[in-house]
């Protein structure tokens, strides 16, 4: 897990430019307080050079500083790195790296089967790099198949390969974006990428202008990261399950229209019953865990207490046995959302101890770091409380951190996926099993079934008023994600764009804020697609949402496995606010000038503080 930063100047990189670059590798030392270091590439000869971090700031090769040899003004491609060791502590595992051929990576990200894809991939083959990290084994997974290797990684990552042999760089994101990738063409010649926004105020070219349109979504819906778009015109994401591979002519990066989908897989539903798909769901759940364990550093599980985290931290259980591992938990008892008493239950079954927040949490400092550093601006304090976990975990000198990221919207953990299916089941003539549904849900919920039913209504008559063109929200994924017709389209609608793609970025900065890496075991590619292959009725059964991860983790208590409230990182979210009140009143004037919509909330001060930042 690291920071990165790609450069290209087709005039070359002299002095000035490595300054600019240097600086936006500085500016991720949090990514990657480990080691740093720089390549310079020729793209035309294949000559490079690699810098290692001898002191902040300062970069050596050879016994020449990179300003000194950037005097030459002999290459034209710069790679940045910063790492945060995770797998093969040792020298050997630095970045850049580069192999026997001159080919050289840089990579954020981790790849858990990376000695799967060394035993398959580069069977055989006599290893040239001296080091047992994943980084290694891409680099020579690459050199020797190329791009094609790409589609055995199972993991997250952003990566930039020289191709040495071949004379190209290629470019790749993980198959659901989990890691970070912006982009932004500078000029006709240049072209930057980076791990995070705040990297591209480091150049010269670059200049302050807002996407209007990402503005108004955020503003009005409190959308952001809904498409390849970022709030800064000119910089977007790379897409995900995607590469570019440039050849020859390298000056011009335009991702959208050059990436090509190395994954796209079209999914079929399985006709399988419920023993099968909870034989299956484990074995898969049970895989993908085992793999995020790999780690030669302390690593923790996020424990709420609810069922995404309970089923990852009893699934832990399992493998390991007896073996100890501890826990990481937000925890403000007495006041609104907190969810002691549920934490409390899974470590006492686990026989675990959760380090947990404490009053830390009211920090009005600690509230505006956080805001510092998202790059994006945010819509909720539960983001602040998964930031002050992994400051918690950082202060207990844990550097991994698993949670269950991307349950809900795999396996139908929303309110509105249980409105999406019981609108299906009316359109399909399920009548009987919509009132078996609405009833359970509403003794559950204790909520009046009448009002359940004007809900479903509701939700049908306005799908049939946007079908029809009756109806209009002015942006396509809202009308996308209130058209959608099936709990499968509204599930893949809010992996892909509505929800999920944005709590993986501020899970990305609020983890990488305080150099810890985090893992999603639900978002191992197998599990996601064994989701979406599913019935909808093994997700949503008996008015229970993410029936199946209910069903299938046993080993929880029944407290927590048939906890019927929906919660994530709840907070007490007015107490918080009320630390920055008067930053929020005077935010709004601010807005106000701007012609944005205000909510007199966090989001106003969120929204001004990231202008200020960037502007």
């Amino acid at each position: 897990m690291c920071g990165i930063l790609g450069y290209y100047n087709k005039n070359g990189i002299g002095v000035n430019e490595v300054l600019q670059c240097v600086h936006a590798v500085d500016k991720v030392r949090h990514r990657g307080p480990n080691s740093g270091g720089i390549a310079l590439i020729n793209t035309q000869t294949g000559d490079s050079r690699i810098f290692d971090e001898r002191e902040p700031g300062r970069y050596i090769s050879e016994g020449e500083s990179v300003e000194i040899v950037a005097e030459q003004n002999k290459f034209d491609l710069f790679l940045g790195h910063r790492r945060l060791s995770i797998i093969d502590l040792s020298a050997e595992g630095a970045q850049p790296m580069r192999n026997v051929d001159g080919s050289v990576l840089i990579f954020n990200g981790e790849i858990y089967n990376h000695e799967e894809v060394k035993a398959h991939w580069l069977f055989g083959y006599k290893p040239s790099i001296n080091s047992s990290s994943d980084t290694a084994t891409i680099l020579e997974g690459l050199a020797v198949h190329g791009e094609q290797v790409i589609s055995a990684f199972n993991g997250m990552w952003s990566l930039v390969f020289w191709d040495n042999k071949t004379k190209s760089l290629i470019i790749s994101r993980d198959r659901f974006g989990v890691k970070p990738l912006y982009c932004q063409q500078l000029s006709d010649s240049e072209w930057v990428i980076s791990s995070e926004l705040k990297q591209m105020t480091c150049f010269n070219a670059f200049e302050f202008n807002i996407d209007q349109r990402a503005l108004s979504a955020f503003s009005e819906n409190g959308l952001l990261n809904f498409d390849n778009r970022t709030l800064l015109s000119g910089v977007t994401s790379f897409p995900m399950s995607s590469l570019v591979k440039l050849r020859s002519e390298f000056g011009i990066l335009k991702p959208d229209e050059q990436a090509v989908k190395y994954y796209n897989p079209a999914i079929e539903k399985r006709n399988i019953n419920a023993a099968e798909a909870v034989d299956q769901f484990r074995e898969l759940l049970t895989d993908a865990v085992r793999l995020r364990l790999i780690s030669d550093v302390p690593w923790a599980i996020a424990i709420s207490g609810g069922v995404d985290s309970s089923a990852i931290a009893f699934t832990v259980q399992q493998i390991l046995g007896d073996s100890a591992f501890s826990g990481v938990s937000a925890s403000f008892p007495g006041m609104v959302g907190d969810e002691t008493e549920f934490i409390k239950i899974a470590c006492d079954a686990l026989n675990v101890q959760s380090h947990r927040t404490g009053n830390d949490l009211f920090n009005r400092q600690s509230l505006i770091e956080h805001l510092d550093h998202q790059d994006m601006p945010v819509t909720t304090t539960s983001f602040y409380a998964q930031w002050s976990v992994a400051k918690l975990a950082k202060e207990n000198d844990i550097t991994v951190i698993l949670n269950g990221q991307g349950a809900d919207e795999v396996f139908g953990g929303y309110h509105h996926h249980f409105y999406r299916f019981l609108s299906s089941l009316i359109r399909h003539g399920r009548i009987k099993q919509y009132l078996s549904e609405i009833n359970a849900y509403a003794e559950m919920k204790r909520l009046p079934v009448n009002r359940l039913h004007q809900i479903i209504v509701g939700d049908l008559k306005l799908r049939m008023m946007l079908r029809a063109g009756l109806r209009k929200f002015g942006n396509p994924i809202i009308e996308k994600w209130y058209s959608a017709s099936s709990l499968t389209e509204s599930l893949q609608v809010d992996f892909e764009h509505a929800c999920l793609p944005y709590y993986l970025r501020v899970d990305d900065t609020n983890m990488m804020a305080h150099s810890i890496e985090s893992r999603h075991p639900f978002m191992d590619y197998r599990l996601v697609e064994f989701g979406r292959s599913l019935n909808d009725d093994l997700k949503i059964r008996d008015g229970w949402q993410k029936w199946l991860i209910r069903e299938a983790i046993h080993e929880m208590p029944n407290a927590l496995r048939w906890r019927k409230d929906k919660k994530g990182f709840t907070t007490p979210q007015d107490q918080i606010e009320a630390l920055v009140r008067q930053d929020i009143i005077d935010s709004q004037a601010y807005l106000d000038a701007l012609g944005v919509k205000r909510s007199g909330s966090l989001k106003d001060l969120s929204l001004a503080h990231w202008i200020m930042q960037f502007k």
